[in-house]
């Protein structure tokens, strides 16, 4: 199991393309400066009135299926 931290900051605004689906992907960079493309169906649950803001942790299995991410912060 492999466990990266990030953090992401957007808009409610940038966030409507996730549901709309004209954004399939996003990439962060972890704490450790490493690029993760990760589909944006996997930060939907995290997005409010005010967007997508936080500090998250996400468990990748050996696959690099992600089994989850949850907000630390």
């Amino acid at each position: 199991m492999f466990i990266y931290h990030f953090s992401l900051r957007l808009p409610y605004s940038k966030c409507l393309g996730f549901y709309e689906g004209s954004i399939r992907y996003v990439i962060v960079t972890d704490d450790n400066g490493k690029r993760i493309r990760l589909g944006t169906h996997h930060l939907r649950p995290f997005i409010t009135n005010q967007g997508l803001h936080g500090y998250f942790r996400m468990f990748v299995n050996q696959n690099s299926a992600i089994e989850r991410i949850e907000r630390v912060r």
